[in-house]
């Protein structure tokens, strides 16, 4: 071919290929490179819109499903892969439905959900199968209820959404990464814990920020904590302490541990890994607790909290650490105030340990109406508060028995005197009345051995100064019986006779308006349980057991 022939030639592939790139559909070798290999598509099923088709972004890779801005939740999504990277595999979902809990997995192009029953979806897992999940990542981000965007992207059967907190899943994205290419170099933890009056927190924290509250006596009742990032495999597996119920079942992943509406606070928590990311990093945490502040890190399943001493745990700190690198330190610039990160009773003896207290709730059923506010009955107030002191003294280490297991037995007086066997107060909680309406002070009918008369008269100016009435009293109430004098009151008989020092203990009048109304609150309550244990604690700390 001549020079002449030759750039003739040229001419007209150059402009052949030209108009080649202005045709419809034509791909470059450019964009072919940078087209994803693989597609989604996917329907979801939105409140008040029924089914409604997903959004798919080729230039990020990324399938939108749902609403923001709305408060529209999900009630069931199908998901539909379609595999051009080459290696073999599939993609598997399973969500979590209100009042249902959690479907089996199932392959992609399946409905996982419901559709006319107005059941939210609560949380959702996404994994990939085969060979295609050793080289590819599935990661996917919810708008959740009250939350927003707040939970950071997940991937690879890491729970996105709540579960047990009753939250809706409005959007779902969903994407995948190369593991090739994109391999993260680190990993990360999120957790969110619920709360003693503020519930769940709103936002996700991560990597040893606090989560909880210090300084405001609030306890943790729940926790859920995940992995992030794809540079390993495996899971992180977790079980809570929980007042009265003890250790919990493990749970993986972003389940719930703990309770919630049951006001049971956190003791105690252990958190390990499992699977590859458990070859390369230890799990670090550490706990706030009440009354002895941030105890000391501990890693990888060893207990943090306490056992026996009923102290709640307030905040948690978590992290992940390079393996056999350590525990990490000051984080976020907080420093440990114990040594120990698990305290159990040998380590902290409080001052109510080895002493047993016997409380009776006056009366039963519904006696003694209050003639100001028809609201109060002193039997229901004397059966709740003595449970409330019960639950505080507790708290101090005492060992507290009750006459009776329910309000409706009613057994004679002398009888529930010697339920206190064994015991080192005996306290009848009770109120009293008067035709004076202006009598509103706390008296200590004291058994007239005089045992009880100190902590007595201790607790009538604790009553006095919580309530805000007049200042109380001790009183001796003796009859003559048979020619020697005896107790009025045969709870104190019956106390004396198994050698209890005891007292019939009239918190205040019923018949003082201020003061009914002041014992009707359920908080009032609480809150004068908590300053009766304190002044009890005190005393035995101070003096011992007042048995002779």
């Amino acid at each position: 071919m001549n020079k002449t022939a030759f750039k003739k030639f040229i001419s007209i592939f150059t402009a052949a290929m030209v108009l080649l790139t202005l045709l419809p559909g034509f791909v470059t070798l450019r964009e072919a490179e940078d087209a994803v290999p693989y597609s989604f598509t996917g329907m979801a099923h939105i409140q008040d819109q029924g089914d409604t088709e997903g959004v798919w972004d080729t230039s990020s890779g990324i399938l939108t499903l749902g609403t923001t801005g709305m408060s529209r939740r999900l009630e069931a999504i199908k998901l539909s892969f379609t595999n051009n990277t080459g290696f073999e595999g599939s993609m598997q979902y399973q969500v979590h439905i209100q009042n249902i809990g959690w479907t089996d997995w199932i392959d992609s192009g399946s409905q996982a959900g419901t559709s006319g029953r107005s059941l939210r979806l609560e949380g959702i897992r996404i994994r990939l199968t085969g060979e295609l999940a050793k080289h590819y990542s599935v990661e996917y981000h919810v708008h959740i209820q009250d939350y927003g965007d707040s939970q950071p992207w997940v991937n690879d059967g890491t729970l996105a959404g709540t579960t047990g907190e009753s939250k809706r899943l409005e959007q779902l994205k969903v994407k995948l990464v190369s593991l090739d290419d994109n391999k993260d170099t680190s990993m990360s933890i999120m957790y969110h814990v619920h709360r003693q009056d503020y519930g769940w927190e709103t936002d996700f924290k991560t990597d040893g920020t606090v989560s909880g509250t210090t300084g405001q006596a609030k306890r943790l009742e729940a926790i859920n904590i995940s992995l992030l990032g794809n540079q390993y495999s495996g899971s992180i597996k977790y079980s809570t302490h929980v007042q009265d119920y003890g250790w919990m079942d493990e749970v993986t992943d972003g389940e719930l541990s703990g309770t919630v509406g049951e006001s049971k606070r956190l003791e105690g928590i252990r958190i390990s890994l499992t699977g590859e990311v458990a070859e390369h990093y230890d799990v670090y945490y550490r706990t706030h607790i009440k009354n002895f502040g941030w105890l000391s890190w501990v890693s990888n399943g060893a207990d943090s909290g306490s056992s026996g001493i009923r102290s709640r745990l307030e905040a948690i700190q978590i992290v992940l650490v390079a393996k056999n690198s350590g525990d990490p330190g000051d984080v976020k610039g907080i420093q440990s105030a114990n040594d120990k990160g698990f305290l159990t009773q040998a380590d902290v003896p409080l001052p109510g340990y080895g002493y047993r207290i016997c409380l009776d709730a006056g009366h039963h059923e519904l006696i003694n109406r209050s003639p100001v506010n028809k609201a109060y009955w002193e039997s229901v107030f004397n059966w709740d508060f003595h449970l409330k002191l019960k639950a505080s003294l507790e708290e101090y280490g005492f060992e507290v028995i009750t006459t009776r297991s329910s309000s409706i037995p009613n057994p004679l007086p002398y009888d529930r005197g010697r339920k206190a066997v064994g015991c080192d107060l005996y306290i009848s909680i009770h109120t009293n009345s008067s035709d004076n309406r202006r009598v509103n002070n706390p008296e200590a009918y004291c058994a007239i051995n005089g045992w009880s008369d100190a902590i007595g008269q201790r607790l009538c100016n604790t009553i006095s100064d919580t309530m805000n009435v007049q200042r109380g009293r001790v009183i001796h109430w003796n009859e003559r019986v048979n020619g020697s004098l005896e107790d009025h009151f045969k709870n104190n008989v019956g106390a004396a006779s198994v050698g209890c020092p005891s007292m019939l203990l009239e918190v205040s009048y019923h018949s003082n308006l201020y003061a009914t109304n002041w014992m009707l609150s359920s908080a009032n309550q609480q809150k004068l349980a908590d300053a009766m244990a304190a002044t009890i604690a005190q005393y035995f700390e101070e003096c011992g057991s007042p048995r002779p």
